[in-house]
């Protein structure tokens, strides 16, 4: 069974600034993504009709540290470029990501879902982690915000490239604790179901 991810891009509007205070249109013109979570071949992609959103069917984005498992499968990333369009004058950041998924974690068990935004030519960077801890077996959702002043706002005078670095990784309090987690994988043993990954926008108007 493969995992489905929905990222929704909703064009919020910043507390800083007039409410709808944002552009008149947005697309993702084209999508990229690369790492251990989502090797070449294991992904497939789609832009919403509206261009508004676009989803994500992986393979592979699945940690696990049960037994007789490899190293390298307790930890995996997986970094999205996003090719997007908007009207000039304009500037935007992601205020928070929404994580939803599966898990089944032993006590003892625990996983950190992190992601990293930057923008193609620039450098800076803002990050968001969450953590979810076991006894779990069950869907999950966990957000991480940041402030209108700590967020990282596009450059002005052209449109970048959006690029979000995600990484899940398990960790273990106690000997023999297991877990399995993923954002957005269906396993057999949960019922059928849409998660998805969320980014929330805000916007500002470039200076003159």
């Amino acid at each position: 069974m493969r995992l489905f991810v929905v990222v929704a891009l909703v064009l919020g509007a910043s507390s800083a600034f007039a409410e709808g205070s944002r552009p008149s249109s947005f697309q993702v013109r084209s999508i990229g993504y690369a790492g251990s979570g989502c090797p070449a071949g294991t992904v497939s992609t789609n832009i919403s009709a509206d261009s508004q959103a676009f989803s994500l069917l992986f393979d592979s984005y699945v940690v696990d540290n049960s037994p007789g498992q490899p190293l390298s499968q307790t930890r995996k990333n997986c970094q999205i470029t996003a090719d997007l369009v908007y009207p000039a004058g304009w500037s935007f950041a992601i205020r928070s990501v929404t994580f939803r998924g599966v898990a089944r974690l032993q006590a003892g068990q625990a996983a950190q879902i992190s992601a990293a935004y930057y923008y193609a030519g620039a450098g800076f960077t803002s990050r968001y982690s969450v953590n979810v801890r076991g006894p779990l077996t069950a869907e999950w959702e966990a957000s991480d915000a940041l402030g209108d002043t700590a967020v990282t706002w596009s450059p002005c005078g052209a449109n970048r490239a959006l690029n979000l670095n995600t990484q899940m990784r398990l960790t273990s309090a106690t000997p023999r604790a297991y877990g399995k987690i993923s954002v957005g994988h269906l396993f057999d043993w949960l019922p059928d179901t849409t998660p998805a990954t969320q980014l929330n926008f805000i916007w500002r108007r470039c200076a003159r």
